[in-house]
């Protein structure tokens, strides 16, 4: 009998142990180790706890590495969906493709795991941080409160660094570093930003539909995407601020930010309304096609109607910062990809997989990243059952 230890009971282990233990039986002893009380606390809070699971739109353009291609190709979206039906869950996607659980809520698709674990009689010791992972012989020796479990083969899915209130703080690197794997740099992904007060200045609770643009110091488009943002009192939010955030944390070249606050006008458009009240004031005009704190601050900062609808299609964000790992939503960088075969395992450890957040693999909002996790412990489970079989 094999022994299968699996490092955090998130998306990528818990699918993994499920896979493996249902594919091999009695021939394997799979153990999920879990440092909180709890397991799957990143699923109750993911998609606001909706949890969007997948897209229908799959790509591997949405993620930051090539190295996605093979697992999204075997897992896809509706692979996944069907292998989520055979568990006993019905996925459904809305008018986005977003793909949720029917019931529209989280808890649902974490109730389907654990039934499928308890049926399948995988042990999950909760409460159980893996402080050291060392290799004997051909046995990795697992230290957790101060006891020593061997193991034949290890998954390490204890995701990254990201809402560490969740359940993952990053302890991952460090095992996956006593291993040998290089850890890329890490910077907080899927975030918020922070900006000076004079660019959002009396905004705070507004929501408005942009086009958000980046540019490089080369006055080159980076980066569009339509959305909506949330202005806080100190910063921007929303899944377009957080998609442009992945771009602002790669990029090493300075780069501008701005926010055409009327998309589905062009300037033109604006240039005839305000032409058709010719009896209004500037501030007049602009409170009826803006809220009226965004349509105060243009006025303060445009003077002119001219300047009004330069601003309007094209108003700078100056960002200060971001909000940190705690509010970020995925872990940009981690295990490198330089370290890993295309089995996902170690090519110093072959008997060592690494699935999930872990890895330097992260994609843009919508339900990419929680597919990739499904489907990178589902990819890792079919290799080491084919691995076991062919022994």
């Amino acid at each position: 009998m094999k022994k299968v230890a699996i490092v955090g009971a998130g998306p990528s282990g818990m699918l993994a142990g499920i896979k493996i233990k249902e594919s091999l039986g009695d021939k394997v002893n799979v153990v999920i180790y879990e440092k909180k009380d709890r397991v799957g606390k990143k699923i109750l809070a993911s998609g606001n706890g909706r949890c969007n699971l997948s897209n229908t739109d799959l790509d591997m353009s949405y993620y930051n590495n090539a190295f996605v291609n093979n697992i999204i190709k075997e897992i896809n979206s509706t692979n996944l969906r069907c292998y989520f039906q055979e568990l006993g869950l019905i996925t459904m996607p809305d008018s986005s493709g977003r793909i949720y659980p029917i019931t529209d809520m989280a808890s649902t698709v974490l109730d389907i795991l654990l039934r499928k674990i308890f049926e399948l009689q995988i042990e999950v010791k909760t409460n159980t941080l893996v402080a050291n992972i060392n290799k004997e012989n051909d046995k990795y020796i697992l230290t957790t409160n101060n006891e020593l479990h061997p193991f034949d083969i290890v998954i390490l899915a204890t995701g990254g660094k990201s809402s560490s209130y969740l359940g993952s703080n990053g302890e991952g690197y460090a095992l996956a570093k006593e291993l040998g794997a290089k850890i890329t740099p890490l910077k907080p992904g899927l975030v918020g930003l922070k900006t000076t007060k004079d660019s959002i200045k009396g905004l705070n609770g507004i929501r408005q539909k942009v086009n958000l643009k980046l540019f490089n110091d080369k006055d080159e488009c980076i980066f569009t995407e339509n959305g909506e943002v949330q202005f806080k009192e100190d910063g921007i939010s929303g899944i377009v601020v957080m998609n442009a955030s992945r771009v602002i944390e790669r990029t090493n070249e300075d780069y501008k930010l701005y926010l055409d606050l009327l998309p589905s006008l062009t300037k033109d458009d604006i240039q005839i309304f305000f032409d058709m009240h010719v009896e209004l004031a500037l501030a007049e005009c602009l409170e009826g096609i803006l809220p009226k704190m965004m349509a105060k601050l243009i006025m303060e900062k445009a003077k002119s109607f001219k300047k009004a609808i330069n601003l309007i299609k094209n108003y700078p964000i100056e960002i200060t910062g971001d909000y940190g790992f705690d509010r970020s939503q995925v872990t940009l960088g981690g295990v490198s990809l330089d370290c890993i075969n295309r089995s996902l395992n170690l090519k110093n450890h072959k008997n060592v997989y690494i699935c999930g957040e872990l890895l330097d693999i992260d994609g843009k909002c919508g339900g990419y990243n929680l597919h990739f996790a499904f489907a990178s412990g589902i990819y890792v489970a079919k290799r080491i059952i084919e691995g076991i079989k062919n022994a």
